[in-house]
């Protein structure tokens, strides 16, 4: 077999056939079957023994030659199956592979890689992004390019308005294709949660009203799967693969791991309204009219309560050590053989929470702030002082000088006990105003309270924030990116007046809650593929870059930032209430720093409420007195335009330099041409004139406006009217991806986004 050698840098200096810088053999890579031009190939000796018989190159075929010049011998198939070019190379003939790669599903120079030197090989499939995008996959072109948009496709649908999985039906099965949807009050939806329970190793779930459940999954709440539509009223979750329930007209579920059961073995109709679990075989219901039942683990049997009053709550230390409350004073224990009522005559209010340290020790809290000790060695019964005359719903802790409360009705509450007082922690978001139901620990200490609309909070490192997927707050603004990337930004107050931020944000599927800003009100934000930027109401901005927030400062103290709109992080326009000149505010930022606008001719007075545009041809301004702001042709300052109107203008949307709309108060809805703004007539009119907070625009024939009183305005190209919406809550904010894909935010506590999708209206 011929010898295969690497040639050095000085080719004539040949050893044996191999060069001096390489004197070794490497393998062929067909594994030489197959010669190659770089073969040597050595010809027969002549009849005398000597190397003057055949002559390779002589022009003569002879015997032991394949062949004997070097020339094409027309096209052959290459040991990999390409088309290749015969040669006779050392009087053997060679089937040589193309130099370069041609689009054509096929490995030609026999690389072992297919169309190698294009953007993908022909026919394969390849990742690419569908009409809305999604990622999605499609087969590479004839030519080698990756699929368009119309050509890939999803593996399912998502609720965006568009067929992303190329089925020919358009967002199937989702419920915003034939209305307004819901997509993200709580987790629940509007129901209350009426309690949140979690076991050493963090399983947590929270039950409700309608037989709502939802469970703790990575740092939020998701719904589940609940058998029963009766409310749910006592939880108590004691392992990742035990979990009991109980509800009105005597439902008791089990949770073992998969979904929740309902058991109908009880023998009571009663409404139950506590459980408390000692193990799987030991479990104790507490329920109407002093019901007690007690579960061994192969059957329930009814237990003397030593009361006839409704009992609301039961919680143990051990079983042993148990204790039940409700109504007028009814607080029975249970010490491991019978239930005795304990409380003196003295306390004769409604009982609702019940907890111990341990100790010998219990407090119980009821309505108008009352809360007392019991000391069971020495038998007294001790007030305590609270500071609140609002209902103590539950109690929860982790020793005698760390107990936690919560409740309300007038008002929320949250106080804590530090072994000397209890005082307010005044720090707690209030995204109830009627208070917390219950406060539970997950295993990391972490606190949880779960509110009576169903919002949850965590205190971590000190700091409360609303929990994702069951979070409420008075949403304020509302953009986005893309169908994938829309954001909802909303405020809560805390017991000071101090508001704090979130900043929600919708992937195509579910709402998250990847930001909250704790002490910072924002009024509005913008964001791009990388950036996402507030502004506060002040003087300040906020920006996330992807890594970590910052604060920026204008560096114009007097200023009132409002509203945020701009094409890049490094074109921006931020514009809000008088400066001390009088002149509104207008900031642009453009290389790194951000520069005052002026208004010519000047107006004063004004405070700016909205900003949009589209990029340096067209910026509009809207606000009080019916102002609008454009900027001039020379790109100098801002102008004033006529609007035919003294309303104040609350929102502005460009779709194009001859399209833009501008709504506000009254009712008032602006249209711009291009040339002048006319007044369009609104079906507020006839409804007192509401007024309209947003607007939103994704064709000529496509508009949407919101406001209060859940006034939810469409445009068809022809005219506005009344969409169909059951709710008369506020809405604040309204933003779509594309004329069949809209959101629309409520301004209300319920933390309400609105979502229509769908292939028509």
């Amino acid at each position: 077999m011929p010898k295969r050698c690497v040639w050095g840098i000085v080719g004539s200096l040949v050893l044996g056939g191999c060069s001096l810088l390489y004197p070794f053999e490497l393998p062929e890579a067909d594994g030489g079957d197959v010669p190659d031009a770089e073969d040597v190939v050595e010809v027969p000796d002549g009849p005398d023994g000597d190397d003057s018989g055949a002559v390779c190159g002589n022009g003569v075929v002879e015997p032991g030659e394949q062949c004997d010049t070097d020339e094409s011998l027309g096209p052959c198939t290459t040991s990999c199956g390409s088309a290749g070019t015969g040669r006779c190379v050392g009087c053997r003939e060679v089937c040589e592979a193309p130099v370069d790669e041609e689009c054509n599903g096929l490995d030609d120079d026999c690389d072992g890689l297919t169309d190698e030197d294009f953007a993908c090989a022909a026919g394969s499939t390849v990742a690419c992004t569908t009409p809305c995008g999604l990622e999605g996959t499609g087969a590479c072109t004839a030519t080698c390019e990756p699929p368009g948009r119309t050509a890939c496709a999803a593996a399912v649908d998502v609720c965006n308005g568009c067929d992303d999985d190329r089925d020919g039906t358009t967002d199937e099965g989702c419920v915003c294709a034939t209305e307004w949807a819901v997509e993200h009050p709580v987790a629940s939806g509007a129901d209350i949660q009426f309690v949140v329970s979690f076991a050493p190793d963090d399983t947590g779930f929270a039950v409700g009203m309608n037989g709502t459940i939802v469970r703790f999954v990575d740092s939020g709440w998701v719904r589940v799967r609940s058998p029963v539509t009766y409310n749910l009223r006592g939880l108590h979750v004691l392992s990742a693969s035990f979990a009991v329930a109980v509800g009105t007209n005597g439902a008791v579920l089990w949770w073992r791991g998969g979904d929740w059961s309902y058991d109908d073995t009880t023998g009571t109709s009663q409404s139950l309204y506590g459980v408390w679990a000692a193990a799987e075989d030991d479990v104790w219901v507490a329920g109407a009219n002093g019901t007690m039942l007690h579960w061994n683990g192969l059957g329930w049997a009814a237990v003397p309560s030593g009361t006839t009053s409704h009992l609301w709550r039961i919680w143990g230390r051990a079983n042993d050590d148990i204790m039940a409350v409700g109504r007028l004073g009814a607080a029975v224990h249970y010490d491991g053989s019978a239930w005795t009522q304990v409380a003196p005559a003295s306390i004769d209010w409604e009982i609702s929470s019940t907890w111990s340290p341990g100790g010998g020790v219990w407090y119980i809290g009821g309505h108008e702030g009352r809360l007392v000790r019991w000391d069971v060695g020495a038998g007294t019964w001790t007030p305590v002082a609270t500071g609140t005359t609002g209902s103590i719903e539950a109690l929860w802790g982790t020793g005698p000088d760390d107990i936690w409360a919560v409740g309300g009705w007038v008002e929320p509450i949250v106080l804590h006990y530090d072994g000397t007082a209890w005082a307010p922690d005044d720090s707690v978001p209030r995204i109830d105003p009627m208070g917390y139901y219950s406060i539970a620990s997950r295993a990391s200490g972490d606190l949880v309270i779960a509110a009576r609309s169903g919002g949850m909070l965590q205190r971590s490192g000190g700091v409360w924030r609303p929990m994702e997927g069951a979070a409420t707050y008075t949403l304020r603004s509302l953009w986005g990116n893309s169908p994938q990337e829309v954001y909802a930004l909303g405020t809560a107050v805390d017991g000071t007046g101090a508001p704090s931020t979130a900043v929600l944000q919708y992937d195509g599927t579910a709402w998250r809650l990847p930001h909250w800003r704790a002490r910072v009100g924002a009024r509005d934000g913008w964001s791009d593929a990388g950036d996402l930027v507030l502004v506060n109401g002040d003087d300040s901005l906020h920006r996330f870059d992807g890594t970590a927030w910052e604060a920026w400062n204008v560096m114009f103290l007097d200023a009132t930032l409002l509203a945020l709109w701009g094409t890049s992080v490094d074109d921006l326009w931020a514009v809000g209430g008088p400066l001390g000149s009088g002149q509104p505010g207008v900031f642009h930022r453009s290389g790194g720093s951000w520069t005052p606008w002026t208004v010519e001719p000047p107006v004063t007075g004004v405070e700016l409420l909205d900003v949009t545009g589209l990029g340096a041809d067209l910026v509009l301004a809207v606000g009080t007195g019916g102002t609008v702001l454009r900027r001039n042709a020379a790109g100098t300052a801002l102008e004033a335009l006529a609007s035919g109107t003294t309303e104040t203008l609350r929102s502005v949307w460009a779709l194009s330099a001859t399209e833009a709309f501008a709504v506000g108060d009254g009712g008032t809805i602006l249209r711009w041409d291009g040339t002048a703004w006319t007044t369009m007539s609104s079906p507020a009119d006839p409804w007192a004139g509401r007024r309209l907070d947003g607007v939103w625009a994704g064709s000529p024939t496509s508009a949407f406006a919101v406001g209060e009183g859940g006034l939810l305005l469409r445009y068809d190209g022809s005219g506005w009217t009344e969409q169909p919406f059951a709710s008369m809550s506020n809405l604040a904010a309204v933003w779509g991806s594309s004329a069949n894909n809209v959101f629309v935010a409520s301004a209300e506590l319920e933390g309400v986004v609105l979502h229509r999708c769908g292939p028509a209206w």
